[in-house]
């Protein structure tokens, strides 16, 4: 089979039909995560700070899963009730990265389930493969096919 899903909680696919992660190829899509404790099942205790660390969690669980870690995170979808929030999700947001910042839309919604405040979804690649064979010397060679935009790597 050529995609490969995964999901976080054992009998999911009872509960909810569909994946926390589906890979193909070197993609993977993240479904919106909301902010579960992913012990408990329920929405973590807390405002905003609290919903979007537990959402980043989630989504750095699905990444586990696939092996890999946040820096493969290309896209985010941030979903908000509350637009008044945005500072507070952006300081807890950006806490989970170091250096790169995936690209990154923010939507004002009505509501979410099981009633969150946010619920955030990502797409990532799996680039393994291409920083192996990018990683030696050779690679700045112009023939060698790795030179990405022009720029030697």
């Amino acid at each position: 089979m050529l995609q490969e899903c995964m999901n976080l909680k054992p009998n999911q696919k009872a509960e909810r039909p569909y994946s926390d992660g589906l890979r193909l190829g070197d993609y993977i899509w993240i479904s919106g995560q909301l902010p579960l404790d992913l012990k408990t099942g329920k929405i973590v205790e807390g405002g905003m700070k609290e919903q979007t660390t537990q959402a980043m969690k989630n989504i750095c669980e699905v990444l586990k899963n696939y092996e890999l870690c946040m820096e493969h995170l290309m896209r985010v979808t941030i979903y908000m009730t509350d637009m008044s929030q945005y500072e507070v999700m952006n300081d807890a947001y950006a806490s989970c990265f170091e250096d790169v910042f995936p690209t990154r839309s923010v939507v004002g919604v009505s509501s979410l389930p099981y009633g969150a405040l946010i619920e955030i979804e990502g797409y990532a690649m799996d680039t393994r493969a291409l920083e192996v064979l990018c990683s030696g010397e050779e690679c700045c060679e112009e023939e060698s096919g790795c030179c990405v935009l022009g720029e030697k790597k």
